[in-house]
Order: C-alpha cells, then structure tokens, then sequence
C-alpha cells in the first residue's frame, strides 16, 4: 500500500520448491519452477495455502494466466492448462514452436511467443488457442537478434531485447504480423519489457568499459502513445544490474540481482 516501505506479508512454508515465475488469477497463484506447477491460494495474503503441485519436469520458465487456462513454456515446447480445478489442473494441449522459447503473454484466443530460432534470429510466433487442445501455429515474424521481453496491448505487441531495442509489431491479423515500429537505444542490452498507462518501460542491462566494469544500467520510458512513433522521454542510470520489471500505477517493481527495488 505504501511502495516506499514494501513490506512482505508472507511466503511458501516450503522452501524446497525454487520458484521461477508466476502469474496471478482471483484467489490464486500459478506458480513454476523445478519440481513443475504449484498452484497456491493467495486470498489470504499473509497465509498462502497450497492447493497442488503438478510435477511437470525442470524445465519450465515462464507462465501466463488468462480465462480457464494456463500457458507455460516447458522446454522448447508451449503447453496448455486447464486449470479450472485448481487443486487438480490438467494439462490439455501441447505445440512445438519450432524454437527455444524465452518469452510469452496472452491475449484473447492468441498467444505471442518470442523465440530464439538460432545463435543470431529470434522470431515471435502467434498461436491460436481457441481449441486448448489442438494450439496451432498461425504467424510469425522475425524479430533480430534476442528479444526476451513482450507485452501486449490492444493491437500491437512490444518486443524488448538485446541491443535491438524497443519492436513494435502490428497484430491486428495475427496470421500476418508486421512490424509498425523500432526504436534502437544506442549500446544499452535491453533484458525486460512492461508496458502502462501509454508507456513502455525497458530495462538495460549493460553498458561496459573497455576493463568489462559495468558503466551503466537503466530503466527506460517511452512513450507509445501513437504505437507507430515511440519517442524515449527519460531514464534513470542506477547501476543496479537490472532484469524483469512490471509496472502498477505510478511505480516500476524491478527484479534486480535477487532483490525487489520499487
């Protein structure tokens, strides 16, 4: 409530479980890690009961919520989730999107994915959900080098990664993905993306002298209120090593170096 003094309310009793990411639906929270799905009952806050663990191997790495279902990547596979019965969910569908998955959100019936097709081209895919069983391909667009940050909005997708910068993709028809927008950020190695209130935030992570010291880290604004011309508007320079970030009301929540900073 206050985000000058985040305090925390509670945490998993068991500590054996390494989480690595997590989405939040209702009264409860999906999350992943080693030992596969955990499904736990956040209504409480300061109690957070389990409600199931589904082993699923140790290769899941992010998770998106979104209706009935839940989206993972598992390996270099996109998997589907039918997780109306919380305390017993239920895989349904699976599709191989024929590269390493590194990001994904959802939106509607479709699912964005960014995926590294090789050393040097990352793509993102559209899946079309609207059967969880039968998850197909429908498009896909190349996308540079790296982009392991996406978000959605409305019509359009916004890419962060690498030094490729800020990508905006026009998916109005998510069979033909094209590209509306780029905007390239100088030598800052963008890791993460979140987008709000008509505004993108990206974190940089590693501008470095010629001694491999770290130089500078930032979070950057820009503002894509006409998606077709971003314009950067400010940063800060933190040194702080950066990773994923997500944006509520008035302030940037920053995963950085195995700390929270607000």
């Amino acid at each position: 409530s206050d985000p000058t003094k985040p305090t925390k309310l509670a945490e998993p009793q068991n500590t054996e479980f390494q989480y690595s990411d997590i989405a939040i639906s209702g009264d409860n929270a999906f999350a992943i890690g080693m030992s596969g799905l955990k499904v736990l009952n956040v209504s409480g806050l300061r109690k957070l009961n389990p409600l199931s663990v589904f082993p699923m191997g140790a290769n899941i790495t992010e998770i998106a919520v979104a209706d009935d279902y839940a989206y993972q990547i598992n390996g270099v596979k996109i998997e589907v989730i039918d997780r109306r019965n919380p305390s017993q969910p239920v895989r349904v569908g699976v599709t191989d999107p024929g590269g390493e998955p590194t990001a994904l959100e959802v939106s509607g019936n479709h699912v964005y994915l960014t995926i590294q097709a090789s050393a040097t081209q990352a793509r993102m895919v559209v899946i079309d959900v609207s059967d969880p069983v039968e998850p197909r391909q429908v498009g896909a667009i190349d996308t540079g080098e790296w982009a392991p940050g996406i978000e959605v909005e409305g019509q359009y997708v916004y890419l962060g990664g690498g030094q490729d910068g800020l990508q905006v993709i026009d998916v109005s028809d998510p069979t033909n993905p094209r590209k509306a927008a780029a905007l390239t950020l100088g030598s800052e190695w963008i890791s993460d993306i979140a987008v709000s209130g008509g505004y993108a935030y990206l974190t940089g992570n590693g501008v470095w002298d010629d001694q491999a010291q770290l130089v500078r880290d930032s979070v950057i604004i820009i503002d894509i209120s006409d998606p077709t011309n971003p314009r950067q508007v400010s940063g800060t320079d933190a040194k702080l090593g950066f990773g994923k970030v997500t944006v509520s009301g008035n302030h940037a929540f920053l995963v950085s170096d195995g700390s929270l900073k607000v």
